[in-house]
């Protein structure tokens, strides 16, 4: 099993993307052990996603494996001394769950760790299903292990504008879940050759104005995603399965 895998699917950085396997980091297991000395398990277990994501399990093994994954996150975010950190939706509430870390742990110590900055750019992505909280609990989210049947069924499956039924009807940019994945993993170049369409803000206004359906869209954004998927699967099959 493939434990902790961070990707950003940016078009222009896909090709740079590296993989770490957290879970085979013998010093981050060591540093996540240590680091959980300078926090209350209630402060991991409290916070708004973990809790809610340990409360829908049964086991006592995967509610500990949660907290587990949490660590070792945390352990990385420490270690590997980043000048910026970005985190999705999901993780946001590991930040705090650092600085507090980082804070008692440098009241005890010596040796001072520099709590790495908050980046301000939105890397967060809503559920497929216009939540704005991406889970397994909910199955809104879009795993990239899925065969291209699946994810394409996922796509089209996304929530879009309620109120754009007919193809002709104007409909809602802002807030709808369809063009925030567009936004974030179609370029203009994607827009022009799969609809003709100058860019994505071309095609955002002829959507308000009425006469572009979401069917198109989301082919357009399959198309897209199955792209992507290819060479990031080419990549975990190569380094981690072989």
């Amino acid at each position: 099993m493939i434990e902790n895998i961070s990707i950003i699917l940016n078009t222009e950085l896909c090709n740079k993307t590296k993989f770490i396997l957290l879970s085979k980091l013998a010093f981050l297991r060591e540093k996540a052990e240590l680091y959980s000395n300078y926090v209350y398990l209630s402060k991991i277990t409290k916070s708004h996603y973990l809790r809610d994501e340990i409360q829908h399990q049964s086991e006592q093994s995967v509610k500990a494996s949660k907290i587990y994954e949490s660590m070792n996150i945390i352990a990385s975010i420490i270690d590997f001394k980043c000048d910026d950190l970005y985190l999705t939706y999901n993780y946001t509430y590991i930040y705090d769950i650092v600085s507090h870390i980082v804070t008692t742990y440098n009241l005890h110590n010596k040796d001072k760790i520099i709590l790495p900055k908050l980046a301000n750019g939105d890397l967060s992505v809503v559920g497929l299903d216009g939540n704005a909280r991406i889970s397994n609990i909910f199955n809104n989210e879009l795993e990239l292990s899925l065969g291209e049947k699946d994810i394409k069924k996922k796509v089209m499956s996304i929530y879009t504008d309620p109120k754009h039924i007919k193809v002709s009807d104007p409909g809602h940019v802002e807030g709808n879940p369809l063009f925030i994945y567009v936004r974030q993993l179609c370029s203009d170049e994607v827009v022009r050759s799969h609809l003709g369409f100058d860019s994505v803000a071309d095609l955002e206004d002829r959507y308000e104005r009425g006469g572009v359906g979401d069917k198109l869209i989301k082919e357009m954004l399959f198309d897209t995603i199955k792209s992507l998927v290819k060479p990031l699967n080419h990549k975990i099959q190569s380094k981690f399965l072989n």
